[in-house]
């Protein structure tokens, strides 16, 4: 049987990551964070301290400009070559679109 003592609820885990319960279930749909558990009698949701540590980085790659489906692998991948191809392909994507609109005017 589960130890449910280290686990936190869907209502917990938002607030605790300053969410709305809402982007927890759509980022589960994107396939972005998944609880790491889901009671099959009631469909609760259950989050460990590590997925939940997971957010900040989430936010840190929205925030950076990521796009919600260039994160799927971020909670898969902790390796900070994957972060760090990850953010110069953005650098380069974004110093790109300075280009371009610079071009424009």
């Amino acid at each position: 049987m589960l130890n449910l003592d280290n686990l936190h609820t869907i209502g917990e885990t938002a607030k605790l990551c300053k969410v709305s319960r809402k982007t927890l279930l759509f980022y589960e749909e994107l396939g972005i964070l998944k609880p790491d558990y889901i009671c099959p009698t009631n469909g609760y949701r259950y989050y460990s301290e590590s997925t939940i540590q997971l957010m900040p980085i989430l936010k840190y790659y929205k925030q950076m400009g990521f796009k919600l489906q260039e994160m799927t692998g971020v909670g898969k991948n902790n390796s900070c070559l994957f972060h760090e191809r990850n953010f110069l392909n953005q650098i380069s994507f974004l110093e790109e679109e300075e280009k371009h609109i610079q071009n424009s005017h």
